[in-house]
């Protein structure tokens, strides 16, 4: 995977060229491009989805909001190394440093958010949440007048997202004792609830500042801002006895009393998902994520989130059947109902209705996905290497796409 991404990034992320293909029809190309990228958004939001499963295990008896410190603090050197590998500016120049600001400001609530959210809820509630992400960016670019919806994608994020909210609301069933358990439970919905408006705005941000960086520099800026905010988090929530104790909030006390006696405490059960979570959730998922949203609009990227929680059923029952109940129920993990199935299912129907949207438009010769540059002009060259950051090559659009 990591191997895929660096050769994706020195070719600037090019997935075909005409000058290749000369006896393939260009349609074909944009065709095959189309297949490409909602592949690698599927794999993106699978990998997410067992991510979620993993650390929600790793962080049962860890503070969430000190997992997350360490993710970042690992993964930020790495990618301002792969930066330099690539022979990419690392630093933005001054005058996008407040986009910049922002973006991380915007990632950092995500993050913090989303791991703290699933502390206190459950992996399946928490994916499920992610869904409806492709309904803030649906209505936030079809109000700025970015892009049209047809009705055959309107109606396939809206069967996703039912399913979705389907799954949700079944999950409301009580799963633990007194009134303690559900105030706690409500709190991780609005939490997650946060999650989905912040990473609806860094979205938004990544794609105007990928007008003019790449991804790889736009990511280690964006983790570094996050992991300076996310340390100074720790420290102020680690000297406040009663947010320390909600965001360690378990069903088990013992599990609570490890969290709150061990704030600062590298458990050595946490180093399988810290690994997982810095190779393949950030180097791996984020930079492909980053690169499939310059392919397709940001909607129909959005909703490829639905995945999630088809992802996440499905290990929770893998797990509850290997592990047994005891164990599940210990680590916050619950055995997908037959509510959740038919829930997954509206979510697949209403992804396969996304996807052959794409495809038909494709057919049809509209403005589909945005093409990689090297298919708009097989002689392109990486931006990075040829023109200057303040050069005022990419200008912004008002959609965040940028023009080129």
């Amino acid at each position: 995977g990591l191997g895929a991404v660096c050769l994706m990034q020195k070719h600037a992320f090019a997935y075909g060229s005409l000058d290749l293909f000369p006896n393939v029809s260009k349609e074909s190309v944009k065709l095959y491009g189309l297949v490409s990228v909602q592949a690698v958004l599927c794999i993106v939001y699978i990998l997410f989805g067992a991510g979620v499963i993993i650390v929600k295990v790793a962080i049962h008896a860890s503070s969430p909001v000190f997992f997350e410190l360490l993710r970042e603090a690992v993964a930020a050197p790495l990618l301002f190394g792969l930066s330099a590998l690539f022979g990419q500016r690392c630093l933005p120049s001054a005058k996008d440093l407040p986009r910049f600001l922002a973006a991380g400001l915007c990632l950092f609530g995500n993050q913090m958010t989303s791991i703290v959210g699933l502390k206190l809820t459950s992996p399946v509630v928490a994916t499920v949440w992610q869904s409806s992400i492709a309904i803030w960016m649906a209505s936030v670019t079809v109000l700025a007048g970015c892009e049209k919806v047809s009705v055959q994608k309107a109606l396939g994020i809206a069967v996703a997202v039912a399913g979705s909210v389907f799954i949700v609301i079944s999950d409301a069933h009580l799963t633990g004792e007194g009134e303690a358990h559900m105030s706690h439970r409500r709190w991780g919905h609005f939490l997650l609830f946060a999650k989905c408006v912040c990473s609806s705005a860094y979205m938004g941000l990544m794609k105007d500042l990928s007008a003019k960086y790449q991804a790889v520099p736009i990511l280690a800026n964006c983790f570094a801002i996050a992991g300076a905010l996310s340390l100074a988090l720790h420290c102020f929530i680690s000297k406040v006895p009663s947010l320390l104790q909600f965001t360690c909030w378990s069903n088990s006390p013992y599990m609570m009393e490890e969290c709150f006696d061990g704030a600062w405490r590298v458990r050595a059960d946490i180093w399988g998902a810290l690994t997982y979570e810095v190779i393949f959730g950030t180097l791996v998922a984020w930079l492909l994520l980053h690169w499939a949203s310059q392919q397709v609009r940001a909607s129909e990227a959005a909703a490829f989130a639905t995945v999630q929680p088809a992802t996440a059923c499905a290990v929770s029952s893998i797990l509850v059947v290997m592990k047994g109940p005891a164990w599940a129920m210990a680590h916050g993990i619950w055995l997908p109902g037959a509510r959740n199935v038919f829930g997954v299912l509206l979510i697949i129907v209403g992804l396969l209705l996304t996807i052959l949207n794409g495809v038909h438009a494709q057919h049809a010769g509209e403005a589909g996905p945005m093409l990689p540059r090297s298919m708009q002009n097989s002689h392109s060259v990486e931006h990075d290497s040829e023109i200057a950051p303040d050069s005022g090559a990419s200008i912004p659009s008002a959609c965040g796409a940028g023009v080129a």
